[in-house]
């Protein structure tokens, strides 16, 4: 799996989430914590993402407008569609060495977000992931990244 679109489990009402910080995931029989669905509550202010956590899916933290400070798990390859859209008291990021993948509108109208460090393994930054975000400086060592139509 490399994409989990928001709503993928719309009117799944029996299925059996699994909870960690603020955050509901769905995962496989190896690993409860493969994928971050969604958020708890939108108005949340910070988020530890499971270390075990491959993909955050599309719209995850979508509208978390109170949101500070995410801790990114080290097994994090994917960060989908729209994943941060309007995090707007989010300031800053620091990617963990696995990410491979920024897609679509991911940061997109973070417009405090001012700082973000990329690990060496991303490859692909896809059109609009920092859309909107005018403060931003980005950090970026010793990488070769393929930015497709990335608005700033």
């Amino acid at each position: 799996i490399s994409n989990i679109d928001s709503l993928a489990f719309y009117w799944c009402d029996d299925l059996e989430y699994y909870e960690y910080d603020n955050a509901y995931y769905l995962g496989t029989e190896d690993n409860n914590y493969y994928a971050l669905i969604k958020v708890k509550d939108s108005s949340i202010t910070s988020c530890e993402i499971h270390p075990d956590t491959v993909i955050i899916a599309n719209n995850a933290f979508e509208s978390c407008s109170m949101l500070q400070s995410v801790v990114f798990g080290e097994n994090l390859k994917y960060i989908g569609e729209n994943a941060f859209e309007y995090c707007r008291s989010l300031q800053s990021i620091t990617l963990c060495d696995n990410v491979e993948t920024i897609n679509d509108y991911a940061f997109a109208e973070c417009e405090n977000l001012s700082s973000v460090t990329f690990p060496d393994t991303l490859e692909t930054i896809y059109e609009g992931a920092f859309y909107g975000c005018k403060k931003i400086l980005f950090k970026i060592e010793s990488i070769t990244i393929f930015i497709i139509y990335c608005y700033c």
